[in-house]
């Protein structure tokens, strides 16, 4: 079957996803891009979904879950070794697996950094042994080493992020300074590092996010910016990480261009 976008496909909206389909709730063969009409999230979604739901049908049916290993004369003896006790590194009731690649329900996957931070290893933790008193449970120790494995969204750093409310409007050379560099409203057409003071505050806001947005001005690179219909501006830092929260914020009337705070915030 083909998914055609004119029959399925919702309004797209700023930072959401249109729909989503399970491929396996179906019988999706592949999809068909239609000309002359842009391809969608969603479109994309489903594509990356049956490639997915395909690749773990086929292996969770033909390999069962397992350690993949080829053939070989190595001693199976040499996947693991011990620490001596005057090794810097030993630690009480473990042993060293190498990198390894298991399948899992289906999913291949690398087994690497348990429990350190040495490429290339596994270091596994038992429990202590039990102190023998000749009398059960303590007359016999049986250890079990099993992988446990969890889907986990991995996520781009949090960018930081703040916001410049236009409470009423400004006047001309009113500024909003931004990691140094300035911003100027005016009157009539911006030009560069200038933004145009709207017949409303919401016109203003949109104004400023796109004076903000253009790669002519000194902000392109440093934040990006959008009011999604409001008064209120949304700037975020175009990098991630915590360096964002350094973005110092100020603007010249603060009863009028309200800033959030002194600087970004929420940078991780």
């Amino acid at each position: 079957m083909a998914i055609h976008n004119k029959y399925y496909a919702e309004q797209d909206t700023p930072n959401s996803v249109s729909m989503d389909r399970s491929p396996d709730e179906r019988s999706y063969a592949n999809l068909v891009f239609e000309s002359g009409k842009p391809p969608i999230d969603y479109e994309f979604n489903v594509a990356q979904d049956l490639e997915n739901y395909f690749q773990r049908l086929v292996a969770s049916k033909s390999l069962p879950s397992g350690i993949l290993k080829g053939q070989t004369k190595a001693d199976s003896y040499n996947d693991f070794s011990f620490d001596l006790p005057s090794d810097p590194s030993w630690v009480d009731n473990t042993f060293h697996l190498g990198k390894l690649i298991a399948q899992v329900a289906g999913h291949p996957l690398v087994i690497e950094y348990t429990g350190t931070d040495v490429p290339g290893d596994n270091l596994i933790q038992l429990d202590s042994p039990p102190v023998f008193g000749g009398a059960p449970p303590d007359v016999k120790r049986t250890d079990f080493v099993f992988l446990e494995v969890w889907q986990s969204l991995v996520a781009p750093s949090p960018r930081a992020s703040a916001t410049v409310t236009v409470a009423s409007l400004p006047s001309p050379a009113d500024t909003i300074t931004i990691g140094g560099f300035v911003l100027v409203g005016v009157a009539g057409a911006p030009a560069i590092d200038e933004f145009q003071i709207g017949a409303t505050e919401i016109i203003t806001a949109a104004n400023i996010a796109t004076s903000l947005n253009n790669p002519a001005n000194s902000f392109s690179g440093l934040v990006a910016a959008n009011s999604m219909g409001t008064s209120v501006v949304t700037l975020y830092a175009q990098g991630g990480g915590v360096a964002g929260n350094a973005i110092t914020l100020v603007t010249s009337v603060p009863l009028v261009l309200v800033p959030s705070g002194a600087n970004f915030a929420g940078g991780g």
